[in-house]
């Protein structure tokens, strides 16, 4: 790939041109490289979403369902379930310390060898933050 993707595609200056031959200086890069700058969060997950799909040439993608991804039309909720595996997690986050909450049977549901990748939001405007488990 020959093309650096950094920021906001509305601003189209020289400045973006030259922060972008000087990376590309200082990372010794070789090939001619351009940039994009990304001004939100939301352009920023949809470019790493739109990269995922290039390089793997797979088109679905897994999150959770109660993931928000961006104000982009392509990742708000409800996401196009012909795009997107949204795992279910509600009832994972209601699981009391010391209990059974090992239903993973919509695991074996999912092709894989199709995903492009798995968009993870560890924290949302809710208040919950993701961990991985312990175990």
């Amino acid at each position: 790939m020959k093309d650096l993707f950094h920021a906001h595609h509305f601003f189209d200056t020289e400045h973006p041109g030259a922060l972008v031959k000087e990376l590309v200086e200082a990372l010794k890069l070789k090939g001619d490289y351009k940039g994009t700058f990304l001004s939100s969060g939301s352009e920023a997950v949809s470019l790493a979403v739109l990269l995922s799909e290039l390089i793997s040439g797979r088109k679905r993608k897994l999150s959770l369902s109660i993931s928000y991804l961006g104000a982009l039309s392509e990742l708000r909720l409800p996401r196009n379930p012909a795009y997107w595996e949204d795992l279910n997690v509600d009832k994972r986050l209601n699981c009391v310390k010391n209990s059974i909450c090992k239903d993973y049977s919509k695991f074996k549901n999912i092709d894989f060898s199709q995903i492009s990748a798995f968009v993870f939001e560890p924290g949302n405007s809710g208040g919950i933050v993701f961990s991985q488990p312990i175990s």
